[in-house]
């Protein structure tokens, strides 16, 4: 293992308990405005290399109350632990309460020689319209899917600065793909592909990156946790 529009309302930070296993996934239908996308890697293997994905796209209608997180805990010696989220809300109509929040932590307890990511991305689209992805923006939106997984088969033959700019970099990726993808409900090609084109303009609340990392030589202390917010 080697080392080395209207925008929306201002995302909250918030630290979230979280329980049960970490997935990836590929949402686009429409229901309440309460998703959750979460990444928990727990690491207790010495020698280990661990990277738990979540990746998420669901149109929501109603107040928007979705909650992306990423949560890193490792409590081994030379193990490297990753956790990465990554979410896309698609808001339809005009919501009266719009509080996504968006966390990533990292803790290192009774560590030796660890080291320890989490980065969480979360991107809310809206304009006070119906909207949808296209064809290609959902096609588009599952290489970057393939992508990630990639790198997380991939991860215990890289750095943690290594893997943090590649997922930093996916994740941007989602977020152009989306805002260049959407269009009314009923719609089906994106403004100025096909010949009668109609605008479509998205605001946009982008949290991301939140991350947190820590590295670890002796940690015989309580945990410690680490976060931020963009």
């Amino acid at each position: 293992m080697r080392r080395g529009g209207a925008a929306f309302a201002t995302l909250l930070l918030a630290i979230v308990v979280l329980s049960g296993p970490a997935y990836a996934q590929t949402v686009t239908s429409a229901g309440s405005g309460n998703p959750s996308n979460d990444a928990v890697a727990v690491n207790k293997k010495d020698g280990s290399s661990l990277f738990k994905l979540a990746f998420s796209v669901k149109r929501v209608s109603g107040d928007v109350d979705a909650s992306n997180a990423a949560v890193a805990y490792a409590s081994c010696t030379a193990c490297q632990t990753v956790a990465a989220a990554i979410q896309v809300v698609l808001v339809e109509g005009s919501p009266d309460v719009e509080t996504p929040t968006n966390v990533a932590l990292a803790i290192n307890y009774q560590c030796s020689e660890c080291e320890t990511l989490a980065a969480a991305y979360q991107f809310v689209f809206g304009d006070g319209t119906d909207v949808k992805l296209t064809a290609t923006g959902k096609q588009e939106l599952h290489d970057v899917k393939k992508q990630l997984q990639d790198l997380q088969k991939n991860s215990d033959t890289l750095t943690l600065q290594e893997i943090a700019d590649q997922v930093a970099a996916l994740a941007a990726k989602v977020g152009d793909v989306v805002a260049n993808n959407l269009v009314p409900t009923g719609q089906d090609a994106a403004p100025g592909q096909q010949s009668t084109t109609t605008s479509s303009t998205s605001g946009t609340t982008t949290s991301g990156p939140t991350t947190s990392s820590e590295r670890s030589t002796s940690t015989t202390e309580p945990p410690t946790t680490s976060t931020s917010t963009p």
